[in-house]
């Protein structure tokens, strides 16, 4: 049981500093204390789905995203935090390429599982 949450927080983590956020700020948007966001993440607190799928929420993805555990899906999120960096570091040029790009990808029917809210200071990103 303690894998099982170390992988959550580990997911968890990833995906709240792909997007810039603190644990203050994620906490805030999942309604939990940022000190509840700490503990998740350092895989001791044994968290309810409810409060899994408060935190996806505030991360904008999907619950089950944040439970699945194949190595696949640990290289998947590496690469979301490299192109995500990429894209907060890069200029307003590249961003739109970035965006047509996406643009360009969903007329081919190659669809990237998009997020349901778009989060402050943020393009839409692949996740």
């Amino acid at each position: 049981m303690k894998e099982i949450r170390r992988l959550l927080g580990d997911n968890v983590r990833a995906l709240r500093t792909a997007r810039g956020l603190s644990q203050e700020e994620l906490g805030e948007m999942a309604g939990v204390h940022y000190t509840y966001i700490s503990q998740v993440e350092r895989g001791v607190k044994n968290c309810t789905l409810e409060v899994v799928e408060r935190i996806a929420a505030g991360l904008q993805v999907a619950a089950s995203e944040l439970l699945a555990f194949p190595q696949l899906h640990k290289d998947i999120t590496k690469q979301k935090v490299s192109v995500l960096s990429e894209i907060k570091s890069s200029s307003p040029e590249v961003v739109k390429l970035f965006a047509d790009l996406l643009a360009d990808l969903k007329t081919l029917g190659l669809k990237p599982k998009g997020r349901t809210k778009k989060s402050r200071n943020e393009p839409r990103s692949i996740s």
